[in-house]
């Protein structure tokens, strides 16, 4: 499972490196040449020209940079919301586990990317609503997470002998039941990375995400339909970086679920 951990580290690895390179020679992502529009891959543009005579490969580095600012800065924002809401649900119980419980319930109502897209459709575009419209349904499983967890380790002996000591609930919290829960956060904050990749990219196919000129995965791939015919190219590398960059995720979470189930 460290195996494939590794493994799947490799293409957010490439991208960050890629990312260094972009800054120390400062491609340009807006520089057009009309002579090269949907030009095929050559030596200078391995990944060939969009429909404005873009370099795609340069692009889609600056897109990673701009959608990976958005899903990494929300991470954190339900990261850090969801864990202390399901910590102290979990602890304290009684009211405030209820009350969370009821509106993960509601929320949990609503298929994940369609909360997204409504909540991004009704404010008006802007970095603050695509933020707010990703976080506002993805801490919940880190909420649920960290509820379970807490539920059964305050019921642990070096839980209870913190009490006995007169300790601060807070203070338990703080720490003991938070340091034994972050492995299964860590888990859940590559399954959450990937989850709010697909709904950044889906937000930007929409028009409600990054806005034009600034380059995104998911406004480059919608641009890349109209031209499946005559510059397959196109889709195909912006797919490619979109489903390997999920993929990624994804597969670290599952290797470091495995390796915490053995």
């Amino acid at each position: 499972m460290i195996q494939m951990i590794k493994i799947s580290l490799f293409f957010p690895a490439i991208f960050l490196i890629l990312v260094v390179l972009n800054f120390s020679f400062n491609w340009d992502p807006y520089l057009m040449n009309f002579e090269l529009i949907l030009e095929t891959p050559q030596w200078n543009a391995p990944f060939g020209y969009d429909d404005f005579g873009r370099d795609i490969f340069i692009r889609l580095i600056n897109g990673f940079v701009s959608s990976f600012q958005i899903v990494i800065l929300a991470t954190l924002i339900t990261f850090t919301l969801g864990t202390f809401l399901g910590c102290l649900a979990g602890f304290y119980g009684g009211y405030l586990d209820r009350f969370l419980l009821s509106v993960i319930t509601i929320i949990q109502a609503f298929p994940g990317i369609l909360l997204v897209i409504a909540v991004a459709a009704f404010l008006e575009t802007s970095f603050l609503s695509i933020l707010f419209a990703l976080t506002v349904s993805s801490w919940i499983g880190f909420a649920r997470i960290a509820r379970s967890q807490t539920l059964s380790l305050k019921e642990a002996d070096f839980v209870k002998a913190a009490v006995s000591m007169g300790s601060s609930k807070l203070r338990i919290i703080k720490k003991h039941i938070f340091p034994n829960i972050l492995n299964a956060i860590f888990v859940e904050l590559n399954f959450t990375i990937a989850n709010l990749i697909i709904a950044e990219a889906g937000l930007s196919f929409l028009g409600l995400g990054v806005s034009a000129p600034f380059p995104s995965w998911g406004s480059m791939l919608r641009d890349s339909v109209d031209y499946l015919l005559v510059a397959p190219h196109y889709a195909v590398f912006v797919s490619f970086c979109i489903i390997s960059m999920i993929l990624s995720f994804n597969a670290i979470g599952a290797g470091l679920l495995n390796n915490e189930n053995k």
